[in-house]
C-alpha cells in the first residue's frame, strides 16, 4: 500500500512549541483564600494570552451586591463551576459567551439569604494587537440613566514581553478600573436626571479597590527587594554589615534573636 504524504508544516497544521511554563490552578482552593471579588487565575496578560479570572459570590446579612453595566471588545465565556441550585443562567455546569455589553451583578434575588452562591470564572483572549476597549458605567437605581461611566482602552504587551514592558506582577486592568468607577459614582449619589439619592454601591462587597492597591505595594516590594540585591551584587552596604537600600529595613536579626549569642 502506497504510504500517505504527511502534511506539511506550512499548511497550518503544525502546533508551535510552547513559549511559555504550563500552568495550573484549583478555582476551588484559589479563591477560599483570596480577598476580591473578580481576580485572575494565572498572571500572563500579554497578546494573545488567555486570561480566566474567578469570581466567587455568597449572600449574607446586609449582603447587597449591586450592578453595574459592562462593554468589553473581547469576547467573554462565563463558567459555572458550582451554584445554590439556582436555575437559569447560573446553574451548575452552566457555560454560556455573553454580549459585548452585559449586566454585572447582583447575582442573587435575595442577597440576604446565606443559603446563595456562585463559584465562576469569566474568560477573555487578549488582542493579538491593538488594544481592547472597556466601559463601566453605573446607573442610577430609579430612572435607569446612566450617573457614572468610565471608558478605557488597554493595549497587552508584545507576547513574551510582559514583565519587561509592563514590571512584575502587571494588574489586569479590568480590576482597578471597575473599582474607580464604583469609587467615583460614590462621591455623588444624587442622579444629574431625576434628583434621586442613590445608596452608595457596595465596593466592599467586591474589593476591587484593594486588589489595585495590593498590586501596587506587592510591585513597590519587588522594587525594594530587587535594589537589595543590586546592592549585595556589587558587594554589600558599607561597612560589610547587614542591610539594603536607603529607607529598607535591615535585613539581619536584631541583637540578641538568631543568628549568635546575646552578651
Amino acid at each position: 500500500m502506497a504510504q500517505q504524504p504527511k502534511p506539511a508544516a506550512s499548511e497550518g497544521r503544525a502546533i508551535a512549541p510552547p513559549d511559555r511554563e504550563p500552568m495550573k490552578t484549583n478555582v476551588f482552593e484559589f479563591m477560599r483564600a483570596t480577598g476580591g471579588k473578580l481576580l485572575p487565575l494565572f498572571p500572563y496578560l500579554d497578546a494573545g494570552s488567555i486570561v480566566p479570572a474567578a469570581a466567587l459570590a455568597w449572600g449574607k446579612a446586609d449582603g447587597r451586591y449591586g450592578s453595574f453595566i459592562h462593554t468589553n471588545t473581547q469576547d467573554e465565556v462565563v463558567i459555572v463551576f458550582a451554584s445554590d441550585g439556582t436555575p437559569g443562567r447560573s446553574g451548575t455546569g452552566m457555560t454560556r459567551a455573553g454580549n459585548k455589553t452585559h449586566p454585572v451583578g447582583p447575582f442573587f434575588d435575595d442577597p440576604d439569604n446565606t443559603e446563595r452562591f456562585g463559584l465562576f470564572t469569566i474568560t477573555q483572549r487578549q488582542p493579538e494587537e491593538g488594544p481592547a476597549k472597556e466601559s463601566v458605567w453605573l446607573l442610577c437605581e430609579e430612572c435607569k440613566k446612566e450617573v457614572t461611566r468610565i471608558d478605557f482602552s488597554v493595549t497587552p504587551a508584545r507576547r513574551g514581553k510582559q514583565e519587561s514592558e509592563l514590571g512584575p506582577y502587571a494588574p489586569f486592568e479590568t480590576i482597578p478600573k471597575t473599582g474607580q468607577a464604583f469609587l467615583r459614582f460614590n462621591e455623588n449619589l444624587k442622579c444629574p436626571h431625576c434628583g434621586h439619592q442613590n445608596q452608595p454601591f457596595p465596593e466592599e462587597r467586591w474589593r476591587l479597590v484593594d486588589y489595585a492597591d495590593q498590586t501596587a505595594t506587592v510591585r513597590r516590594a519587588r522594587a525594594v527587594l530587587d535594589a537589595t540585591r543590586d546592592v549585595f551584587e556589587k558587594g554589600g552596604p558599607p561597612g560589610g554589615g547587614p542591610g539594603g537600600p536607603p529607607g529598607a529595613a535591615p535585613s539581619g536579626p536584631p541583637q540578641g534573636q538568631g543568628g549568635g549569642h546575646a552578651r
